[in-house]
This record gives structure tokens, sequence and C-alpha cells, in this order.
């Protein structure tokens, strides 16, 4: 699990060079190479201060932290969508700054299909209301949303998405932020169309 761990600390800071969390904002986890328990950045860590000592330990069942280090406050969300999708190993909660705006909105745009990589790699966003952070009824509202959506915003507070590998996730959140950009910017917007959105899918 050592490689694993080295691995997850290197992904911890890509989330930060690409400017996916901003200081303490933001968590991920890893389902570890036993399939029991799960890596989860520590309460109130930076992702680019990530080391060794800012890792928590979780058993997936049970919630039960192990060791000293305590989880984020979203560990039970991260728990909740390992539980629901076996091949689901990695789950990133960030705050982008387009995509954070808009989940600051009222209500998600129709359509998110302006470059290909969203069909192809995300599908379409779902949006949750607001809740207390770290809250049970966060968790369950987040897992549920994740039974249809890789990318689910939280309404005022940011987003989640997992994938079966450290670098499927983090490029999912990149694509999404570089989507949330190109509409928050350009008002005069051509779509990918439906037929071919489709078809990207299926690909």
């Amino acid at each position: 699990m050592k490689d694993l761990l080295a691995d997850f600390i290197h992904a911890c800071h890509e989330v930060d060079r690409f400017h996916l969390a901003y200081c303490s904002s933001g968590n991920m986890s890893c389902r570890t190479t036993n399939g029991n328990t799960a890596y989860l950045t520590a309460t109130g860590s930076w992702f680019g201060r990530i080391d060794e000592n800012s890792i928590a330990e979780c058993d997936i069942a049970t919630g039960d932290q192990i060791g000293d280090i305590r989880p984020s406050v979203e560990s039970r969300f991260h728990l909740g969508i390992l539980r629901e999708h076996e091949q689901a190993n990695v789950i990133l909660h960030f705050q982008s700054p387009y995509a954070t705006a808009i989940a600051a909105g009222k209500k998600l745009p129709d359509n998110f299909n302006v470059i290909l990589e969203m069909p192809y790699y995300i599908g379409k966003p779902t949006m949750i209301d607001f809740l207390p952070p770290g809250s049970q009824e966060l968790a369950d509202s987040v897992v549920a949303a994740s039974k249809t959506s890789a990318m689910i915003l939280i309404q005022n507070h940011g987003m989640v998405t997992y994938g079966s590998t450290l670098d499927e996730t983090i490029q999912k959140a990149v694509f999404f932020e570089l989507a949330c950009k190109i509409i928050s910017h350009q008002g005069n917007l051509n779509y990918i169309s439906d037929q071919m959105a489709d078809s990207l899918k299926n690909a």
C-alpha cells in the first residue's frame, strides 16, 4: 500500500496544481488495495501541503477512523460513495472557481456540452440543495445523487466527482471546470448536438 499512498499524495498535489481547491477547502479519498479501508485527506489539510502526516485512514464499512489522524469532516459522503459504487475508487470534493460560481446559482445551465470531454468523460451534472457540511443529511443527498450522475454540485458549497482511478477523477474535475469557464465567459454558445453527445457517450 506504500506505492498507493505515494500516488495519493502526488494526486493531492495535482489537485492543488490545477487550482481545483484553495487553502483548506476540498478533500479527496481513495480505496486502498485491501478494499476494506480508504485513505482520506485529513481535516483542515491543504492539498498542496499533503504528506503522510496529513492522510487519514478509515474503515469503509463502519466509517471508523484507523490511527490518530482525523479524516475530513466530509468523510461520510466519501465512504458512502465507496460503499455504493464498487467501481468507484476515488472521490474528489473540489471548489474550483467557475464551477463553484455555477454551484452558487439558483439552477444549473440547461446544457454543459460545450466541449466534447463533457459527454465523453462526465455526462450530465446534477445539483443538490445546500445542507450542513459534514452532516449525515448531506452525505445521504450526495450518495443518492451519485447513483445518476458522476458530477454533483452542492449549492453554495462545491462539487463532488468520482472515478475508478486518481487520474480519471482529477481529469473529470479539470474538464468540468473548463466547461464552466467557457459557459461563464461566452454568451453565444455552440453546443455539441444531442446525437453527437450520445455517440461520444457510447464511444
